[in-house]
């Protein structure tokens, strides 16, 4: 038997990656959503596409460039054939890809997430040191914050105030990751389990995979 608890989160994306910019039809900055489908324009011998987006509160769309003015004999038929048919692997595939910072717009960290729980190492000891490996291999674009505080069923402030007191302890991080994106793999130790959260325990590891 394990003389620690060893719990593994994997962060799946439930959705595709929105981004922040201005709405025309609202008069301010709000999230915007891939609809799947893309837009198609030819002038000449070159090509437009955009990736279709649509805003969240109002509905108002955006096309969102794909690529543009390219030369129709660059693009291959299946290519084509995926943006004439709104191909969902395609679409989704695009989403994820298309930069932000670069172009000005903004990711939007309140993706629609879900988490898979897995237990590595279990201790009958309960004052065996706690262990949190976060795997985030969709890029999913979310805070640390809100991924502690959904996987805990806990308020963000009490996920801050427990950093604060040194309760969470991000290895290879300050308190500051929090507020950050949650990164491709972070490792999170808590130093003992507090009084304000007696079933810790259970909170990391409920509803998980059995040990293999």
């Amino acid at each position: 038997m394990s003389s620690f608890l060893h719990v593994e989160w994997t962060v799946r994306t439930v959705e595709t990656p929105r981004v922040k910019r201005p709405c025309g039809r609202c008069g301010h900055v709000q999230p915007f959503s891939s609809t799947g489908k893309f837009r198609l324009n030819a002038n000449g011998n070159r090509l437009d596409a955009w990736l279709i987006y649509v805003c969240a509160k109002c509905g108002n769309r955006w096309n969102r460039p794909f690529f543009e003015r390219r030369a129709r004999q660059s693009i291959s038929d299946d290519l084509l054939q995926s943006l004439q048919t709104n191909d969902p692997a395609l679409a989704r595939k695009v989403a994820v890809d298309l930069p932000t910072a670069s172009t000005g717009l903004a990711a939007d960290t309140d993706m629609a997430f879900s988490i898979e729980k897995k237990l590595l190492g279990l201790s009958v000891e309960s004052d065996a040191p706690l262990s949190l490996t976060l795997l985030n291999p969709g890029a999913c674009r979310v805070r640390l914050d809100r991924v502690l505080a959904e996987g805990l069923n806990l308020s963000r402030r009490l996920i801050h105030q427990l950093a604060d007191d040194g309760v969470i302890l991000l290895i290879d991080g300050s308190k500051k990751a929090l507020k950050k994106p949650l990164r491709h793999k972070m490792r999170v130790n808590f130093s003992f389990e507090p009084s304000a959260v007696p079933d810790l325990r259970h909170r990391l590891f409920g509803l998980v995979h059995p040990l293999e």
